[in-house]
C-alpha cells in the first residue's frame, strides 16, 4: 500500500536490506539507513519542486485600472483611463518571470516606462508585445523587491480633431450589438463609450456574454451602470469587470467623467464628487446612464424631479465648464442644446424603442468630434430579423413550434397588467395566449420539483417553479392565475408586436401586483430577490426549457 506524505510527492519504501562496502547487514530503518532515505528524499523534492511552498504573488497598487488576475505568475489588468500606472513590491519567492498583461488599450499607440529602485535601472521604455489591437503583455523581473510600470496613450498618435462613439441599451440584444461594433470598427473613432444597461438583469452570465461581443471591438472602451446593469449582484460583475461606479481621465485637453445613476437617481455623495471634479480650466464631458430630466418633457428621468431640476442646472452653469451631457436610458436619439450645453440622448443600442423612427426612434450609434465645435452625428444601424419560431425543450422532446401552431393552440384571453419595481403599473391590454402548462406537456411535462427556465433573445432568463405552471395545486391561482406565453396583445402579434411572446401572469382581477408575485414565490427567488412583478413578464420569449429536478 502506498500512503501519500507531505505533499503527495514521498511514498514509503518497502523495508528491503542493503549491504554496506564492509559487508554488513543494515536496514533503511537504520540510522545509516535513516540518512540515505532523507538524502534521497531531499533530491526528489528538489528536482520535482514538491514541498517548496506556492509561489506567492507581488504586492499590488493601480490606478487607472482594474485587476482581472493577480497571481504569482501573471497579473491581468483592464485599463478604465488612458494611463495606467502600476506599483509592485516585494517579491514573488524567487519567481523571475511574471507576465503583465494590460486590455483596453490601443495597443498600436503606447507608450509607457518602467523604473526599480531596488536594480541598478532608474529607468527605461517598456517592451510591449501586441496580443490584439486592445491588449499588451509585458515580462517582469518577480524577483526584484520595487518596480514602477507605466502604460500611456501616445496622444500624438491620436487624430485631431479628437472623435469617439456612445452608445447605450442595448440590453443583451447581442445581435444589434454586433453589428453596432463592426460599424464603430470601420470608423476613426479613437475609443467607445456605453451609456449603461449592458445587460438585461446583471447576471454574471449576462456579463459573459457582453464581453464576449465586446472583445471583437478593435479601440478602448468605458461604461457607466445602467439600472439593468446592477439588478442582484450585478453591481459587483459591473465594478470587478467594467469599471468603477464613478471615476474620470483627461485625454486631448478634455476632461471625461463617468458618474453612476444606475438607481436613476443622484445621491448628496455624487454631488460632492462632481464638485470636487469640475471649477477647472479643463473642458468637461459628462457621461452617465439615467438623464436628470426627460428632454421629450415626460418621466423618463431621475424619479426625484427636484433632484433632477436641480442637477440640470448645475451642470449648465457656465462656471463648471460642462461641455457636454451624454445619457441612455431613453430608447432613441436625442441631440440639442440646453444652456449653450450639449445635450444627447443614446439610447438604441438594441432595446425595444420608445420613438417613431422620424423622432429618434432607431437603433444607432453615434459619433462625437472634438474641435472648435461639438459634433455629433447618429449612424443608424438595421436590426436583423427576429425569427416567430419558438424553442421547446423537456423531459421526452425538443421541438419547434411556428408562430400558426402558437396562434391555434392559445386558448386564454384575458385582461392582465403588472406593477414594476417603482411600484407603477405596466402594460395593461388584453393578452390571449397559451397555458405553459399545455407547451410543457408537449415535451413530456413537469413533475414537483422540476424548474421552467424561459429565454428570451436579448439574453434575459428567468427561472420558475412547478409551482408557478401548475398554481392550481398550491393555492397560487388566486393571486397569479393562469401562467400563459402571450402570442398577442390587444389583438397584435408578432412582428408588429415587439414585445412578444411574453410570458404572462393573469389573474381574474387583470392585475399581478408585487403583493401577488411574493405571494407566488418560492423563498429565496421571485419577489424575495427583486421586488418586480415585471420582472417576471419576461418579454421577446425564444425559448421554454423543462429542466428535472434530478438534473439540477
Amino acid at each position: 500500500m502506498r500512503t501519500a506524505m507531505g505533499n503527495a510527492c514521498v511514498r514509503k519504501q518497502k523495508k528491503t536490506p542493503a549491504i554496506s562496502s564492509a559487508g554488513r547487514m543494515w536496514t533503511l530503518w537504520s540510522w545509516p539507513g535513516k540518512a540515505l532515505v532523507a538524502i534521497i528524499l531531499t533530491g526528489i523534492l528538489l528536482l520535482t519542486g514538491c514541498g517548496s511552498p506556492p509561489a506567492e504573488p507581488l504586492a499590488m497598487e493601480v490606478s487607472g485600472g482594474i485587476v482581472l488576475e493577480h497571481s504569482a505568475e501573471q497579473i491581468r489588468i483592464r485599463a478604465v483611463s488612458p494611463e495606467v500606472a502600476i506599483r509592485l513590491t516585494g517579491d514573488s519567492s524567487g519567481n523571475s518571470r511574471v507576465e503583465l498583461r494590460v486590455e483596453n488599450v490601443p495597443a498600436d499607440r503606447l507608450t509607457g516606462g518602467w523604473t526599480s529602485p531596488s536594480s541598478d535601472e532608474s529607468s527605461r521604455m517598456l517592451e510591449m508585445e501586441k496580443l490584439s489591437p486592445t491588449s499588451v503583455q509585458m515580462i517582469l523581473d518577480g524577483a526584484l523587491a520595487e518596480q514602477q510600470v507605466n502604460v500611456r496613450w501616445d496622444e500624438q498618435d491620436l487624430s485631431h480633431p479628437l472623435t469617439f462613439a456612445v452608445l447605450g441599451d442595448n440590453q443583451g440584444n447581442d445581435d444589434v450589438l454586433a453589428r453596432i461594433i463592426d460599424g464603430i470598427n470601420g470608423t476613426d473613432a479613437a475609443f467607445l463609450i456605453h451609456l449603461g444597461d449592458l445587460v438585461p438583469s446583471g447576471q454574471e452570465g449576462e456579463y459573459d456574454s457582453l464581453l464576449e461581443v465586446m472583445s471583437v471591438l478593435e479601440i478602448p472602451w468605458f461604461a457607466v451602470p445602467g439600472n439593468h446593469d446592477v439588478r442582484g449582484e450585478g453591481m459587483a460583475h459591473f465594478e470587478q469587470r467594467i469599471a468603477p461606479r464613478e471615476h474620470g481621465f483627461d485625454l486631448g485637453g478634455y476632461q471625461f467623467l463617468f458618474m453612476d445613476t444606475s438607481s436613476l437617481n443622484m445621491t448628496e455623495r455624487q454631488l460632492s464628487w462632481l464638485e470636487e471634479q469640475l471649477g477647472s480650466q479643463r473642458e468637461t464631458l459628462l457621461f452617465m446612464h439615467c438623464p436628470p430630466t426627460d428632454p421629450r418633457g415626460r418621466s423618463h428621468s431621475f424619479l426625484d424631479p427636484a433632484m433632477g431640476v436641480a442637477f440640470l442646472e448645475q451642470v449648465t452653469d457656465p462656471d463648471n465648464g460642462i461641455r457636454g451631457l451624454f445619457t441612455g436610458h431613453i430608447h432613441m436619439f436625442h441631440h440639442d442644446e440646453v444652456a449653450g450645453m450639449t445635450r444627447v440622448v443614446s439610447g438604441g443600442a438594441g432595446a425595444r424603442l420608445y420613438a417613431a423612427e422620424d423622432e429618434g426612434g432607431f437603433h444607432h450609434y453615434a459619433l462625437v468630434t472634438l474641435g472648435e465645435t461639438l459634433e455629433v452625428a447618429a449612424h443608424p444601424v438595421e436590426a436583423p430579423p427576429r425569427s416567430t419560431d419558438l424553442v421547446v425543450t423537456g423531459r421526452e422532446d425538443d421541438l419547434v413550434l411556428t408562430r400558426e401552431e402558437l396562434l391555434a393552440m392559445a386558448t386564454v384571453e384575458r385582461e392582465g397588467q403588472f406593477q414594476n419595481v417603482h411600484g407603477n403599473f405596466r402594460s395593461e391590454g388584453t393578452y390571449r395566449g397559451v397555458p405553459i402548462k399545455d407547451l410543457a406537456d408537449l415535451v413530456g411535462g413537469m413533475e414537483p420539483g422540476d424548474r421552467l427556465r424561459v429565454h428570451s433573445w436579448d439574453g434575459y432568463r428567468q427561472d420558475f417553479p412547478y409551482e408557478n405552471v401548475v398554481p392550481e395545486a398550491f393555492g397560487w391561482y388566486e393571486y397569479q392565475g393562469d401562467m400563459v406565453l402571450a402570442v398577442t396583445y390587444n389583438g397584435a402579434g408578432l412582428p408588429e408586436w415587439e414585445e412578444g411572446y411574453r410570458l404572462a401572469f393573469l389573474p381574474e382581477d387583470g392585475v399581478y401586483d408585487n403583493e401577488d408575485l411574493l405571494r407566488t414565490s418560492l423563498p429565496g427567488e421571485g419577489g424575495h430577490v427583486y421586488l418586480s412583478a415585471g420582472a417576471r413578464w419576461v418579454r421577446m420569449v425564444n425559448r421554454l426549457e423543462v429542466i428535472p429536478w434530478n438534473s439540477q
